[in-house]
């Protein structure tokens, strides 16, 4: 069974075709790990009770939420114990009530203002989502 020049040149194309497609659904799949590490190590990914992006928030006792306060609080805290106890209050399902009666944002606000890009960044992601909470819970009212 022979070719003509011109299926030859059909096929190859549909051969180059077809390895540029499987290039290009690699390097899909690489960027998509990519992006879903990022997520994970940001604390997002797929919610495992609803399936949306949105992290799962932890519940956390007053009692534990005045623990991490502390650490805020210690002069003795190093840059990984404070970005570590402002991860853990940006995993936390917080309420008015939690925030009025710890007032952990009065604890959190000097961390706004930190000279250290990472600190100040994350403490003003959080103040303004409870910031929001506030203003959200004062709608209902």
């Amino acid at each position: 069974f022979l070719l003509t020049t011109e299926e030859r040149m059909m096929k190859s194309e549909r051969e180059q075709k077809l390895k540029e497609e499987e290039a290009l659904a690699q390097l899909l799949k690489k960027r998509k790990l990519t992006v879903q590490r990022k997520k994970e190590r940001m604390g997002g990914g797929i919610h495992p009770e609803n399936g949306n992006s949105a992290p799962a928030k932890k519940r956390y006792s007053i009692t534990e939420i005045k623990a991490i306060q502390a650490v805020l609080e210690s002069k003795d805290s190093n840059d990984d114990e404070i970005l570590e106890a402002i991860e853990k209050l940006q995993g936390a399902q917080m309420d008015v009530q939690t925030l009025k009666s710890t007032l952990i944002a009065k604890t959190l606000n000097p961390f706004r203002k930190e000279k250290r890009p990472e600190i100040s960044r994350r403490a003003k992601s959080l103040f303004s989502s409870w910031k929001a909470l506030y203003k959200k819970a004062a709608k209902k009212t």
